[in-house]
């Protein structure tokens, strides 16, 4: 005999709503993949999503903060994720070599970040949303520096462990800005073994040099003592 199926579950407004808000962000993000940040305006939002113009403006009540939630929602460096993250037991040039694939493969050869930095160039008129990006930027930027502190330290501490974080995340942005003209998988994968030299370069360097900084410095002997001159 067949066996009466219960009935569904009735979504409620609460998750309508928020699939409403993943819809509408998912086609803009397509709409400037596609074409251009300036092509997605709220009505060719509205349009592609299927649904009405006062919908998108129920959620996002201007385009400054459809913007802003984009930015969230495009952002590009996992850095809590545990999968751009090495085994610390690795041996050194192999563990820089999975951190500089992984990252890339993650934060900067997905389409998203092409559009993400649509959307910053974009709205280079819009003042709150470049603070909000500056800000969000500088958060991220901060706890990349501290895990990759972690995560390596073979690479030392201070001014020279920061430019070399900061380099080696200057050559991955080049690196997926480049894609805007094409790609090239071998020259890529050239430029991120290159990358990935550097780094270990770079602990190399901080090895030779902890040995003599860690050197005990040279106790000199006393001075001898002068005889008092016979009177």
């Amino acid at each position: 005999m067949p066996t009466d199926l219960p009935p569904k579950p009735r979504r409620t407004q609460a998750s309508r709503s928020t699939e409403t808000r993943q819809r509408v962000m998912d086609t803009a993000v397509a709409l400037i993949s596609e074409r251009s940040f300036q092509a997605a305006t709220v009505f060719e939002i509205a349009k592609r999503a299927g649904v009405t113009t006062g919908a998108v403006q129920h959620h996002f009540p201007s385009k400054a903060d459809l913007i802003l939630n984009l930015i969230d929602h495009l952002g590009t460096l996992p850095i809590e994720d545990g999968g751009i993250w090495p085994d610390t037991g690795m041996p050194l040039a192999e563990r820089v070599h999975a951190f500089v694939q992984a990252l890339w493969l993650r934060s900067y050869a997905p389409a998203r970040f092409l559009v993400a930095w649509s959307v910053y160039f974009g709205c280079s008129d819009e003042p709150t949303v470049l603070q909000h990006v500056g800000q969000r930027r500088d958060a991220m930027t901060a706890r990349l520096h501290a895990r990759f502190g972690e995560t390596f330290p073979e690479a030392g501490d201070g001014e020279g462990r920061q430019t070399l974080v900061d380099t080696l995340l200057s050559c991955l942005r080049g690196l997926g800005v480049g894609r805007t003209f094409g790609t090239d998988a071998d020259a890529e994968a050239r430029q991120l073994r290159f990358i990935a030299a550097m780094v270990v370069h770079h602990c190399a360097g901080v090895a030779q040099k902890a040995p003599a900084s860690r050197k005990p410095r040279a106790v000199k002997p006393p001075a001898p003592r002068r005889r008092p001159a016979a009177r």
